[in-house]
């Protein structure tokens, strides 16, 4: 899809994601149509900064995307990140934008432990729930890990759904850590992919 498909992609992963531990601890205490546009607005910002330092993957027809973001040092990286963290705090309401910061420096710290230097992030991978279950997110996955595979470089991600541990699991995906991430009260794991061969 073309950047212009942004509004249905983020719809998308609005869907995909409305009951995560995450998003859902960094806007419940919206109204219903409230929070799905603060959740649209997330997404869409999200996308920017990989469609500036990174890679966005989707279906043609908005069923799932894939966002992954370049390490840090990239070019343009850390201007893309600021610019999204200076909006995101724009968007939230300043409770949520703490919770936001407080899950962020949790995260970042059990991070910079368990991944590699220079490795690319799979910041989100969603799917339409009614597209759920027919290869989407293989399909998602796969022209970045080739690539990451071709460069000799890692791929890591962070997930609150225990579900999804198979999934990754299937391709090359290992539990570097995990924890209870204190804001959410909800487990908590951190995936590494290091290059096939």
């Amino acid at each position: 899809m073309r950047r212009n498909d942004g509004a249905a992609l983020a719809a998308t992963l609005t869907a995909a994601f409305w009951d995560d531990p995450f998003y859902a601890g960094i806007t419940a205490g919206r109204p219903e149509p409230e929070r799905r546009a603060a959740l649209d607005r997330y997404f869409a910002l999200a996308l920017r900064e990989a469609w500036r330092a990174g890679e966005v993957q989707a279906g043609d027809d908005g069923a799932g995307v894939a966002i992954w973001t370049a390490p840090s040092g990239s070019p343009g990286a850390e201007a893309a990140a600021s610019d999204k963290q200076r909006a995101l705090q724009a968007l939230l309401r300043a409770e949520e934008w703490a919770a936001y910061q407080a899950i962020g420096a949790f995260s970042h710290r059990m991070v910079a432990a368990a991944v590699p230097d220079g490795a690319w992030y799979l910041s989100i991978l969603g799917v339409d729930p009614a597209r759920q279950g027919a290869g989407w997110g293989a399909r998602l996955l796969r022209p970045t890990l080739t690539r990451l595979d071709a460069q000799q470089l890692t791929g890591y991600l962070e997930t609150f759904n225990s579900r999804s541990l198979a999934f990754y699991g299937r391709h090359g995906f290992v539990t570097a850590a995990s924890a209870v991430e204190p804001v959410t009260g909800a487990p908590y794991w951190i995936l590494c992919r290091p290059p096939n061969p």
